[in-house]
């Protein structure tokens, strides 16, 4: 069986391992490929871990070419929603799906274009409102996301697979930014025109009144830091209700948890009292019986006399 490649789209996503994957494995071991591989010019474009449970079971799969004109769309709606993932790992792979669908238009960045690839992505989410709402996370993480796909692709792809958190390729990518800036050569300044003996200093002249008004180059990095810290603070206060939100809900479950120890406590004694009920029921029928046999043997024996009597009246 020749090893089928994965289409660019479908790399986008955490590959299936450990439990989960032999759960998968197992399934198709005994019920076969339920849902069919859908290829998209040779390339695997949705199905890549039943491909590869099918190659390590040695099984045939089955495959089915796709045929609509909208490859990003599907393979969002596939597969985004319908594993355990992250916000932050939702919103980079609908950015990095963006970018890929981008550079495979006309009016993109040119890479990889070819025939037909006009229809090929289907529609954009041109706004960060559309394509938070298809990530389904804020539009303050869809930025984030934005941000680092847009910049740095390949931690945008770490992101997506799990391996790095959203903030902290955010932080990285502040980071890699301000080293790059470091290890820029300082601008080279001109020569300042020697002093003259005159008391008063020299005129300004328009082009050093020109150079004087040229603003401050770290003023524009200082923004972008402090545009990231109230990012990440905003972050940070999200992540602390959902802290809150989550002890409260392991409080309320602690409390049901108590109270299903209550009831479990009373379903053992109610189980004891009815085991104890239902011996006494026992030994009455057993009374009941050896009373019912007394009573036949009473009426047996009185017959037998009232014959008697009878025989010997006559």
């Amino acid at each position: 069986m020749r090893e089928i490649r994965l289409h660019p789209l479908c790399t986008l996503f955490p590959r299936m391992s450990g439990a989960d994957f032999d759960a998968l494995k197992a399934d198709i071991a005994q019920h076969g490929v339920r849902q069919p591989i859908v290829m998209h010019d040779g390339l695997i474009l949705d199905g890549g871990n039943r491909y590869r449970a099918c190659m390590e079971l040695g099984m045939e799969p089955r495959f089915e070419e796709f045929e609509g004109d909208g490859i990003v769309a599907f393979v969002l709606s596939a597969n985004l929603h319908r594993r355990h993932m992250t916000p932050g790992q939702q919103a980079a792979i609908v950015a990095s799906a963006q970018d890929w669908a981008q550079a495979h238009v006309p009016g993109g960045d040119g890479r990889n274009q070819h025939e037909g690839a006009a229809t090929l992505p289907g529609p954009p989410l041109v706004s960060v409102a559309d394509r938070a709402a298809q990530s389904g996370a804020s539009e303050r993480t869809q930025r984030m996301a934005d941000k680092v796909a847009r910049e740095a692709p390949e931690l945008a792809k770490k992101v997506a697979q799990g391996e790095v958190s959203l903030p902290a390729a955010v932080k990285q990518l502040a980071q890699t930014t301000a080293a790059a800036e470091a290890s820029d050569p300082a601008p080279s300044v001109a020569p300042k025109p020697a002093a003259k003996t005159a008391t008063k200093p020299p005129a300004r002249t328009p082009e050093l009144a020109a150079n004087d008004a040229q603003p401050d180059p770290n003023a524009n990095r200082l923004q972008q830091l402090e545009e990231l810290l109230a990012e990440t603070m905003s972050e940070n206060a999200k992540l602390l209700s959902e802290v809150v939100t989550l002890r409260a809900v392991i409080a309320a479950d602690d409390r049901v948890a108590a109270s299903l120890a209550e009831l479990q406590a009373a379903r053992a004694e109610a189980a004891a009292s009815i085991e104890q009920k239902e011996a006494e029921i026992t030994a009455l029928r057993e009374r009941n019986n050896g009373l019912m046999n007394e009573k036949n043997e009473a009426v047996r024996i009185a017959k037998a006399l009232q014959r008697k009597q009878g025989r010997a009246a006559a």
